[in-house]
């Protein structure tokens, strides 16, 4: 299964991201700072997705200004999944 791990996803490309990626099956693992708004992200994401394909969901409420944040919330998209870590830019 494939995973997205998604920064910002709360709101503008980051929540379009969370919704394309969910809808071709991929576990999308949600990472922002404005929990309501990840939460909408989120009940949004699942309304798309493909539910034949998979698709599961990881939400993390962090801010990622602080560096201790952005590693716990991919160890948590890790542990989550079971799979190794491969960043795409």
């Amino acid at each position: 299964m494939h995973v997205a791990a998604i920064a910002g996803a709360s709101s503008g490309i980051g929540r379009a991201m969370a919704v394309h990626f969910a809808a071709q099956g991929y576990r999308v693992s949600l990472c922002a700072r404005r929990e309501q708004l990840l939460a909408e992200t989120q009940a949004a994401s699942k309304l798309h997705f493909d539910g034949s394909l998979g698709g599961e969901f990881e939400v993390a409420v962090l801010q990622l200004a602080d560096d201790v944040y952005i590693v716990g919330a991919f160890g948590q998209a890790l542990s989550a999944t079971g799979t190794g870590l491969g960043i795409d830019a």
